[in-house]
């Protein structure tokens, strides 16, 4: 260096080549190396995570169609069988003619409630519901689904008992409620024995609507709770009930009532019963 540069220059010099000497330069690439490998292999792990996700729930839900379709299309093809077998002439008493068309309209109620229930989970999951909340009367809704289930009831000899309703306003998108309250007591029933009553009931409680519908039967293992309102999620002894259940009937109560702008859970005893509540804003 020459003698005449300025002693703070020849410092400032001295200390860049210090710092950026080939060593540290070496260290400055190999740390962005691997900074941007990094964040590279973060980026690949997330994208095989999503992808193991969506094979997961493609995967489950070509089990349930294959399952759930199954148990129809086998009736189908037995009462068909037999049927042809009346139309080439072989003796076909009415009362097995009879029983083979309501075994065929039970299956296809069955392949309807399949088809109904994966449209039902397309549409809570593509935002495709609509959403208008408004001033609504809980008991007259209360009231009008238990008459709209009450073939269903009435065929295992159940029956709906409204134990409290004080009429509170809801400010909420009344076919929203309906939706709610048709899979909870859909799902009461079904896991209820014949001849049980259920129980429901609302009140108003720190600016919301809390409604609860209760059953009496198999009840949900404890350590099976937290997985109840999950996609696919059932009980282990839910088969006793209704051996050919999809799980998704409390997956979208649950998607419904959030998009409500309110909140759902259980209580369960297993071998006792079951009582779902949820909320909605009061109006």
């Amino acid at each position: 260096m020459s003698a005449q540069t300025p002693l703070y220059l020849q410092e400032f010099i001295s200390l860049s080549q210090r710092i950026f000497s080939p060593f540290a330069l070496l260290l400055v690439v190999l740390a962005g190396l691997g900074v941007t490998g990094l964040i590279r292999w973060n980026g690949v792990k997330r994208r095989m995570i999503a992808d193991a996700f969506l094979t997961a729930e493609r995967s489950g839900l070509l089990q349930l169609t294959l399952h759930r379709l199954g148990t129809p299309l086998t009736i189908f093809k037995w009462s068909l069988e037999s049927l042809a077998d009346c139309a080439q002439g072989n003796t076909c008493p009415v009362e097995d003619v009879e029983n083979h068309i309501r075994q065929m309209r039970t299956g296809i109620q069955s392949m309807d409630s399949i088809i109904k229930q994966l449209l039902e989970v397309e549409r809570v999951e593509g935002g495709d519901m609509r959403n208008d909340p408004k001033p609504t009367h809980v008991c007259p809704i209360i009231e009008e689904i238990t008459k709209e289930l009450s073939g269903d009831l009435a065929a295992r000899k159940q029956r709906v008992s409204i134990t409290s309703c004080a009429n509170e306003t809801a400010k909420v998108d009344p076919d929203i409620l309906r939706e709610i309250l048709r899979e909870i007591l859909h799902n009461a029933s079904l896991y209820s024995p014949d001849s049980a009553v259920i129980t429901v009931s609302s009140a108003k409680r720190r600016g919301f609507v809390v409604l609860s519908v209760s059953d009496t039967g198999c009840g949900i293992p404890a350590s099976e709770r937290h997985r109840i309102f999950q996609k696919f999620g059932r009980a282990s002894n839910a088969h006793l009930f209704d051996p050919n259940g999809a799980g998704l009937g409390l997956y979208i109560a649950r998607n419904v009532v959030e998009r409500a702008g309110g909140k759902i859970w259980i209580e369960s005893e297993e071998g006792k019963g079951t009582t779902v509540s949820f909320t909605v804003p009061a109006a």
